[in-house]
């Protein structure tokens, strides 16, 4: 591709690493600078997209598209992806589409090309900007290499590999740890399991016992709630004797009260009943006629209050009306006053004097017709003034709308002859710069004649000396001397082999003297300890068996049989303080039950204490007989006054003494008298009384059998006490037994620990004996060994000969490398030459290009400045006619002002004689409407409408009066009947109530002879003999009941603790430790396999690495030495140091430049020419490497900065490249140059059927 601009080829590099990888081209920022700038283009966004076909690693064709928008808003731009897409297209015409995401397609990129990211975006694809990273600092060398090589994924893996490898080592030894630690519990939990069986074996004995128990308690329980139930139904009839007793003195006392001043009748009770019967209707009759002129009385009362409500409502309305009639007058007056106000205000004549409602009339005519004249004249006013305005307005929008137009002209031509003297400036600057004629032509050919004259003289000189044979020679010898020093090596090996042989020899006697030693004092020292356990002096041979005698012996006689006694006298020691548990609770219950009752006979009989409870029921039965006594008192006295006031109200005399009243005074105050001392409410309150006393009395009787069980209660707790201080001592005396045996265990077991703790020394001699009879039999081995080998030479004779080899062997390289400089001298010179020849033919050609082009520029010269001097022309003439139309417009811009300010003042008079009209309406209307408003709602008439209305109600509230005051009167005398009919009736009652309490006390003296004859006081004596024997029998069998719990409980107590020891500490400890076993070992063997597979991946990285460096380099060599014409420099090398003391996995590169035996960094040394070729040479031999999948390089301006002599060898190393690769189906070469010379020298002729020259067009595109 051929372009003579700089920003063309730079877009087509751009283009195709944007394709491959998906990354912008540098310094674009972010993105937007890459796509065509829409305000350039004169749009709000441009659009983008890049089209790439190729065939992938399967030889498939492939169709990326990646499209892109630059969008321009409020001058920011903006840059964003469109949808990508990659197909493929098969042979049989079908397509698929394999993304649309543009992360999918930058991770699928690389993997169709069958290359990595790194090497399209640093060797295929490489932006001219990006060339020279080859030559860049250290860190960021080591980026791209390390990136190319791919090293940090590898490194990452064995770092991972080696770091797992080394946690699994230590989570195997705390897996080890574990599985000892799981192994432990497991034989302990076998062990607790084994005890948990027996226990539950005992406790299976106990529970037998315990329910045998449990029936006999069960009976002895049945016994003592069938003597219960006996002694409630005896109970039950005492308590029933003895409230018949009192029930009939209360009743006698009744009847005698009763009897105290009462009449009594004669009459039968049947006789009586009729009578009561006959006043009960008489009254019910007299009381429902009252209750009917109650609620007459009550109805009109009702209407009473209402007649006031709707009098004293009138008489409200009525002084409002009276007022509004009053504001009526008022309002007139001032509406005829203000009308003649307005009048003399707007010059109205006729209505000086008094005004009538017709007159009224005609003044708001007159006045709504001002009004409206005033307003259309306004509205005429206003309309005028728009319609001039308007005409003025148009002609000045119509002349200044020509002068923009005129000033428009001006400015587009002007912005014309900017641009084209711009153009004008560049293309003579250009024209200036190319000192070019017909003579420089001919003197270029001249000199291009000469140098291929020069070249072919020396290509002959170089065929007569033959370097290749000697060369040939040297390196057969060198051949040689590296097979006799291979040789050498292997008896080297053989001979160190042996060496080691006896190093190791040596190791072994040295370690089976340590161990003789090591077993020796361990000996001794395990025979004092035996003797201590043992007894005498034991034999050392046959100690193991001796050993695991006596602690079986230990563990089955000493052991078990102190834990056996041990657990014996712990069970007695659980059933005493299971009893001693049960004989404090129930002391605990009982004292708490005693404080209970205490208290309930404290609140029940205050002031006096538990112990006077028999007191407090003989007083409450005084009390109630009292209470009683009083009430019937009560009663007879209130019937005597009653009879007195009725006889009173009826004779109007004593009814004692039959003395009549002279005078109302004597009268009033007797009546007085009688009425204070007849009051029904102290009846009523003392029968309340009685009824208290009856309540509370009834409560105190329920209690006696509380009292009872308080009164027994000490001497019960202090029988329970005395056996809880037995239970104490005995308590104690077990407590020390138990320390006893408890104290036998722990020395059978420290005597048990000493003969354990034997087993692990004895174990130490059984395996130093084993290992020193290993270690002889392998001492034996290798003395054999070295006494069958032999060898003629030692290894001294053998490094003095391969010393010699390699002195030899560096000669022969100084000769080769002298032999080597030589001819790479020689053909450096040719290279030269070749590079003058070239760089000549490429000066011919551009020398004849510069002068076409200078005669293009000229004639383009001429033409720009026709343009200008037309465009000078147009502004001349846009600004004399704008100058004409200036005064026009000063002239409309006056007018119109002048026209607005009248119009205003016009508008503003009208507008002021308007609003002094619409204020005097508004005044009139509110002046008026409230007048209108009071005839409107007939005012005048309300007024003596609610003076009738009060007239009528008032006749109305006399008349309603008259009759409440009637009905009163008759409710009165009624009252007095009624008092008569009740006093009667009460002295009935009476007498049949004694009559009913005669015969209660007959019965009740039946009942309580029945109840005496049941001797009730003798079957309560017999209950108290017989429960005291059950209760010492249920005593005698709870105790031992409880003994036997409490043994049980404390085997369940042990067997929950072996319980949640396996449940908790021993869970599972058979499957842990399976599986803890199963891991140790599976975890074992992975860490072996990670070690090996860890060393053959460094192993591999290492062997990649170097084979991949050495090829690298061979490349480099041969294109620099086929393609650097200068003498200063005989080669390039890249060289990979070791970054750490390790010396693998990570590197440190640099370029260097060799020249003889000097190697010095590239970087900082070289010119700019050498520095474009190293990189160029670098990134060719990193494709040749790593691009095997990927045929694709391209070359962005291969020559910049580059001579012509290495210009024209670099032409004739690629077209070198090109013959070695075009038979390879995937090589494609790109080469972007505006150097069509460079083309030529590679000769693109042979190989290319064309090529494309890209250029801009008139829009920059």
């Amino acid at each position: 591709m051929q372009t003579p601009g700089i920003r063309a080829f730079e877009t087509i590099i751009e283009c195709l690493k944007y394709a491959t990888t998906g990354d912008l081209p540098p310094n674009t920022g972010k993105g937007a600078a890459f796509v065509h700038d829409p305000q350039i283009a004169g749009e709000t966004d441009v659009k983008g997209q890049v089209k790439l076909l190729f065939r992938n690693t399967n030889n498939i064709k492939m169709i990326c598209v990646r499209s892109v928008q630059c969008t321009i808003k409020k001058g920011t731009r903006s840059f964003k992806s469109l949808e990508s897409q990659l197909t493929a297209h098969r042979s049989d015409n079908e397509r698929s589409t394999i993304s649309n995401r543009c992360a999918e397609l930058d991770a699928q990129m690389p993997i169709s090309l069958g290359v990595s990211k790194s090497i399209l975006e640093n060797v295929i694809f490489c932006h001219q900007e990006d060339s020279s990273w080859p030559l860049s600092d250290p860190s960021t060398l080591k980026k791209k290499f390390d990136e190319i090589f791919e090293a940090l994924r590898y490194t990452k893996a064995l770092d991972q590999i080696k770091s797992i490898r080394k946690e699994q080592q230590a989570q195997v030894k705390i897996d080890e740890a574990t599985l000892l630690h799981y192994k432990s519990d497991k034989e302990r939990a076998e062990k607790v399991k084994a005890e948990q069986d027996e226990t539950n074996g005992k406790i299976q004995i106990f529970q037998d016992r315990v329910a045998k128990l449990d029936e006999q308690l069960r009976k002895i329980t049945q016994q003592q709630d069938d003597l219960f139930r006996f002694n409630q139904e005896f109970q039950k009839t005492i308590a029933e004797l003895a409230q018949y007793r009192q029930e009939k003195t209360s009743l006698e006392s009744n009847l005698e009260e009763l009897l105290h001043g009462l009449e009594i009748l004669e009459d039968s009770d049947s006789e009586l009943e009729s009578k009561r019967k006959r006043f009960e209707d008489q009254l019910k009759t007299g009381t429902a006629e009252k209750n009917r002129k109650k609620d007459e009385r009550n109805r009109l009362s009702e209407d009473l209050n209402s007649l006031r409500s709707i009098l004293s409502r009138l008489l409200s309305e009525q002084g409002k009306y009276r007022a509004e009639a009053e504001a009526h007058e008022r309002h007139i007056q001032t509406r005829e006053e203000l009308v003649k106000s307005i009048s003399e205000i707007h010059g109205f004549k006729g209505f000086e004097m008094r005004l009538d409602e017709r007159r009224i009339n005609d003044f708001r005519n007159r006045l709504s017709h001002n009004l409206n004249e005033q307003k259309l004249l306004l509205e005429n006013t206003k309309s005028e003034g728009r319609n001039r305005e308007s005409e003025i307005t148009s002609k000045l929008q119509e002349k200044m709308a020509k002068q923009s137009s005129y000033d428009h002209e001006k400015s587009a031509a002007r912005n014309q002859i900017r641009s084209i003297e711009t153009k004008l400036n560049d293309v003579q600057l250009s024209h200036d710069n190319i000192s070019i004629n017909e003579d420089d032509v001919i003197l270029v050919q001249s000199k291009l004649e000469r140098e291929k004259s020069e070249l072919q003289k020396l290509k002959d000189d170089l065929q007569t000396v033959d370097y290749e044979e000697k060369i040939k020679t040297k390196n057969s010898e060198l051949r040689e001397i590296d097979e006799k020093l291979e040789s050498l090596n292997e008896e080297t090996v053989i001979e160190n082999q042996h060496a080691e042989t006896r190093a190791k020899l040596t190791m072994m006697r040295d370690e089976s003297e340590s161990k003789e030693a090591i077993l020796q004092r361990l000996l001794s020292t395990t025979k004092i300890r035996a003797a201590d356990v043992l007894g005498g002096d034991p034999d050392i041979s046959g100690l193991d068996s001796t050993l695991s005698q006596v602690l079986r012996h230990k563990k089955n006689r000493h052991i078990e049989s102190a834990e056996t006694d041990y657990e014996t006298a712990n069970r007695g020691l659980a059933a005493l303080q299971t009893r001693m548990t049960m004989v404090e609770e129930s002391v605990t219950k009982m004292k708490s039950q005693k404080t209970d009752y205490r208290n309930q006979l404290d609140n029940l009989c205050p002031g006096y204490g538990p112990n006077s409870y028999l007191v407090y029921i003989d007083e409450l039965k005084g009390q109630v007989a009292e209470a009683s006594e009083q009430i019937n008192k009560n009663q007879g006295g209130i019937e005597i006054l009653t009879h007195a006031k009725n006889y009173l109200e009826k004779q109007n005399a004593c009814f004692l003494c039959r003395r009549r009243f002279e005078g109302e005074d004597d009268k009033g105050d007797f009546l007085t008298a009688i009425l204070s001392r007849n009051d029904p409410k102290k009846l009523e309150e003392g029968k309340g009384h009685l009824k208290k006393l009856e309540d509370t009395f009834r409560i105190a009787q329920s209690k006696e059998g509380i009292y009872q069980w308080w009164k027994n209660a000490d001497t019960e707790i202090n029988l329970i006490q005395r056996e809880y201080q037995e239970l104490n001592e005995r308590m104690d005396e077990a407590a020390q037994d138990a320390e006893a045996k408890k104290d036998a265990i722990t020395k059978a077991r420290s005597e048990y620990r000493k003969a354990e703790e034997l087993r692990k020394p004895i174990a130490e001699l059984a395996r130093l004996r084993e290992e020193i009879k290993k270690l002889k039999v392998s001492i034996e081995d290798r003395e054999g060994e070295l006494a069958n080998s032999g060898s003629t030479r030692t290894i001294e004779e053998i490094r003095n000969e391969v010393t010699s080899l390699n002195e030899s062997s560096r000669r022969l390289k100084r000769e080769l490398n002298t032999l080597t400089a030589e001819r790479d001298k020689r053909r450096q010179t040719i290279n030269t030459l070749e590079n003058k020849v070239r760089d000549t033919r490429l000066e011919m050609h551009d020398v004849t290009q510069k002068l076409e082009t200078r005669k293009e520029l000229q004639k383009r010269i001429g033409e720009l400045r026709e343009v200008l001097d037309k465009l000078s022309e147009d502004i001349t003439k846009a600004e004399e006619a704008a100058k004409t139309i200036a005064p026009e417009i000063a002239q409309l811009r006056t007018k119109l002002t002048e026209h607005r300010e009248e119009q205003s003042q016009r508008e503003h008079k009208l507008q002021d004689i308007l609003h002094r009209l619409n204020q005097s309406m508004t005044r009139f209307h509110t002046a008026n409407r409230e007048i209108q408003n009071y005839i409107e709602t007939n005012g005048p008439t309300q007024l003596e409408d609610t003076r009738e209305q009060i007239k009528n109600t008032e006749n109305q509230f006399v008349e309603l009066e008259l009759r409440i005051s009637k009905i009163s009167d008759e409710m009165a005398q009624f009252e007095k009947e009624t008092s008569s009919y009740q006093t009667f009736e009460r002295q009935i009652s009476d007498n049949l109530r004694i009559r009913r309490m005669q015969r209660k006390i007959e019965q009740l003296d039946q009942d309580i002879r029945d109840l005496e004859a049941k001797n009730a006081e003798r079957d309560r004596d017999q209950y108290q003999d017989d429960s005291e024997k059950l209760k010492q029998k249920h005593g005698r069998l709870f105790s031992e009941r409880a003994g036997l719990l409490g043994e049980i409980k404390q085997m369940d107590n042990q067997l929950a603790k072996f319980e949640k020891e396996l449940e908790t500490e021993f869970k599972n400890a058979h499957e842990n430790y399976r599986k803890q076993y199963i891991k140790v070992k599976t975890i074992g063997a992975a860490n072996d396999d990670l070690q090996k597979y860890g060393k053959a991946l460094d192993n591999a990285i290492m062997k990649y690495h170097s084979l991949k460096m050495e090829d690298i380099n061979r490349i480099v060599d041969e294109l620099w030495k086929s393609t650097y014409s200068g003498s200063d420099v005989d080669t390039i090398i890249i060289r990979s140091d070791n970054e750490t003391a390790r010396g693998n996995r990570s590197y440190n590169y640099r370029v260097c430049m060799v020249k003889g035996t000097a190697e010095l960094d590239m970087r900082g040394r070289c010119s700019a020419g050498q520095k474009v070729l190293a990189c160029l040479i670098i990134r060719l031999a990193l494709a040749e490497c790593f691009g095997t999948n990927c045929g694709i390089l391209a070359l962005d301006e291969p020559t910049t900065n580059l001579d012509k002599e290495n210009a024209e060898s670099l032409a004739r190393s690629l077209n070198a490249i090109i013959k070695a690769r075009r038979q390879q189906n995937n090589f494609q070469l790109i080469v972007i140059t505006h150097d069509e010379a460079f083309l030529a020298m590679m000769g693109c002729a042979e190989y290319a059927d064309k090529y494309w020259r890209i250029s801009r067009n008139e829009r920059s595109v």
